[in-house]
């Protein structure tokens, strides 16, 4: 709008001039007026506009003088020019007070309002700090009152000035007393180690005293019916800003619960302790890298090392040998991060050197933070029952094949009467396996050992009749897998420890047949032997009976012919005699003498000097055992030669034997045969031990010898 002004004042002036003023002097003018304007709208350009009105003067200086207006104009123009530069001044000036006053006023309105944020916002922070200390009092008191603690607030003098309701009297404790005079309530007041507790050794008095704070003070109460109640005491002084004592504040905490179950861990620690050095077993504590950090006495007494000389050392490599290292290494590993590791045996060797087998039980430690702290081991020594062990099986082993070796069946029987083993002629005999017999009630195997169906029956009878079944050998029947029955002979024990009865069992059905051979061979021979008394004796006796006859007409015809009559007579009595009442010796000789004669075969009877026995009954076995060995010989091997030898041995021993050159007989018939199982059961009857054996280089001989005899003398 300035410019659009300027223009139309210009156009005007213009055309005024035109009129007035001719070119020349119309420039100077226009120059003159347009300065003038400058100096009103822009006072800087005022100068210019003087210096071309002055430059129009000269310039045109003709002009001028034959012109008095423009002259005037001149003058005016350098009036208004002056005017102009007087007034650009004052309006600088004025401007640039103006612009000072404003900017004061500007900055104290700006002071202004930041001091008036300033209250405002103190203002604020003073209302807020208000209400957060009405809050955090009434928080304080809530908490203050609420506190399971007990507080209390005493005066410089040590008089309760303040407590909350823990240690109120309506709270029934006893601690408000324990906190306040008079001072013969502290008479109750005790120690840790229950010393009686001095009013100056109170934790708040010493507070108030030495103007110092008294921590973690344990103190107990005494009531009268000898229960104690302990609380943990804290005290502090209080201050003001310059340093004058305001009081004390007291803090205590019930710790009976905590007391007792430290007094409790105290005495499971000392229990722990004393189990750990006093049990037979290995106590090991290792950290996470496998080095010694505890172990107990017996492990001391054990591996022959103190835990001084040992600590930290590696265990692995202290007590294990070279193969187990590794493999020991890797279990603990396992067993660090919660691997069940129990039972494993390992060996170690002691400071001497010598070797222990150790059965080895472990479980990780934690701290309560859950923080590995190692692993503990219990370890057992069980190189003596490993020893044992192996004995026990070696023992067992032995038994066995000592079991399965014997000829007999070997049957064990629980108190449930029941099958519990077997062994290898068990089997053989019944006709069916171990796996088959064992769980089976004896019952069935042998029906007529107990009669009663009810269960446990032997252990019951045995309670009524202990030695009516075991102890004895007894005649029984059994019954064989098949089904057929058969007769034993049974022999009953009781074991105590396990317990469980033990039944021996005997086939007897070859002891029957041979009973029963032998009673029809003792009778046959009886009747042989009463067949020969009656051929014998009676020829001998009718021989006597004509002699006496003879005797009679010799005493009436030749007196002198009597003695020899009588002589014949003595001979033919001493004959009688002999067949009547025959000795070992000389029966021996005449089953001699009449093979000899029988068979054509050369026999005969040895025996260095002079055997007579006591005992009819062993002495009529050992005859009919010779006679019996002398038949097999004659039978079967066709011998040239037959040897019968009798002779003393030792004080009280005897032996028999008969041998032959004969073909001898094959290994499969010594143990078969009618006559070598009779020979055998008579030599069982006088208790003789009975061989049948092969001779070199051909032949046999059959020895029988017996010790415990007695001899006539």
């Amino acid at each position: 709008m300035v410019a659009m002004l300027m223009i139309c004042m210009a156009i005007s002036v213009r055309l005024y001039l035109e009129r007035i003023f001719d070119s020349s002097a119309r420039l100077g003018l226009e120059f003159s007026v347009l300065g003038l304007v400058a100096v009103v709208f822009g006072g800087g350009p005022c100068f210019i506009a003087m210096v071309l009105c002055v430059l129009a003067a000269i310039v045109w200086p003709t002009r001028i003088a034959e012109n008095t207006a423009s002259v005037e104009l001149v003058f005016l123009c350098l009036y208004g020019t002056v005017i102009a530069l007087v007034t650009d001044f004052t309006r600088r000036h004025y401007q640039r007070d103006r612009r000072r006053l404003e900017e004061q006023v500007a900055l104290f309105k700006s002071r202004l309002q930041q001091a008036s944020s300033s209250i405002q916002e103190r203002s604020e922070a003073r209302r807020e700090m208000e209400r957060s200390l009405h809050f955090n009092e009434a928080k304080l008191d809530a908490v203050f009152q609420t506190l399971n603690e007990g507080v209390v607030i005493f005066s410089p003098s040590g008089q309760l000035m303040e407590t909350n309701h823990a240690v109120r009297p309506d709270n029934h404790d006893t601690m408000a007393s324990l906190m306040q005079p008079p001072f013969h309530t502290f008479q109750n007041l005790i120690h840790p180690d229950f010393t009686p507790l001095l009013p100056g050794e109170h934790p708040v008095f010493r507070a108030l005293r030495t103007r110092q704070p008294v921590r973690n003070v344990e103190i107990g109460f005494a009531y009268p019916e000898g229960s104690i109640a302990w609380r943990l005491v804290n005290a502090r002084p209080v201050f003001a800003e310059g340093g004058n004592l305001l009081g004390a504040v007291a803090s205590f905490f019930d710790i009976t619960e905590r007391k007792k179950a430290e007094d409790a861990l105290r005495q499971a620690h000392d229990l722990s302790e004393a189990i750990i050095n006093t049990v037979p077993v290995i106590v090991l504590l290792l950290d996470t890298m496998g080095r010694i950090i505890r172990f107990n006495p017996f492990m001391e007494r054990l591996a022959g090392w103190s835990l001084k000389e040992i600590r930290e050392r590696d265990w692995f490599e202290t007590f294990l040998t070279g193969t187990d290292r590794v493999a020991s290494r890797d279990l603990f590993h396992k067993a660090l991060f919660g691997e069940t590791s129990r039972g494993l045996t390992n060996a170690i060797k002691t400071k001497d050197g010598k070797i222990l087998d150790i059965d080895w039980y472990t479980v990780p430690l934690k701290a309560t933070n859950g923080k590995l702290i190692g692993l503990l081991c219990a370890g057992r020594d069980v190189t003596d029952l490993k020893r044992a062990e192996a004995l026990e099986r070696a023992n067992q082993a032995r038994l066995r094949a000592i079991l399965d070796t014997a000829s007999d069946a070997i049957i064990t029987i629980g108190f449930d009467d029941r099958i519990q083993s077997v062994n290898v002629s068990a089997e053989k005999l019944f006709g069916c396996s171990a796996q088959e017999c064992i769980g089976k009630d004896i019952r069935e195997l042998i029906p007529w050992l107990i009669q009663d169906k009810s269960e446990q029956y032997l252990a019951r009878y045995l309670q009524i009749y202990p030695t009516r079944v075991t102890g004895t050998s007894r005649e029984s029947s059994a019954r064989r897998k098949d089904g057929s029955i058969f007769p034993i002979d049974l022999s009953l024990t009781q074991i105590p420890q396990p317990p469980l009865f033990t039944a021996i069992i005997r086939d007897a059905t070859n002891r029957k047949e041979l009973e029963r051979q032998v009673v029809e061979v003792a009778s046959e021979e009886q009747r042989r032997i009463g067949q020969d008394l009656h051929d014998t004796i009676g020829q001998e006796l009718t021989a006597l009976n004509l002699q006496l006859v003879d005797l009679a007409d010799t005493f009436n015809t030749d007196p002198s012919a009597a003695a020899q009559t009588v002589d014949r007579m003595n001979r033919t009595l001493q004959r009688c005699k002999r067949e009547l009442r025959i000795g070992l010796m000389a029966a021996l000789f005449d089953l001699a003498e009449r093979t000899r004669q029988e068979n054509n075969i050369n026999c005969t009877f040895e025996c260095p000097e002079t055997v007579a026995l006591s005992d009819n009954l062993v002495a009529t076995h050992l005859y009919l055992i010779a006679q019996e060995a002398v038949h097999n010989a004659v039978k079967h091997a066709r011998p040239q030669i037959i040897r019968i030898t009798l002779e003393k041995e030792a004080a009280d021993g005897l032996m028999l034997r008969v041998s032959d050159d004969g073909i001898g007989m094959a290994t499969g018939a010594l143990n078969s045969g009618l006559g070598l199982r009779i020979m055998r059961n008579r030599a069982s009857i006088i208790g003789a031990n009975l061989s049948i054996e092969s001779a070199a280089p051909t032949g046999m001989v059959v020895t029988c010898k017996l010790m415990g005899i007695a001899h006539e003398k």
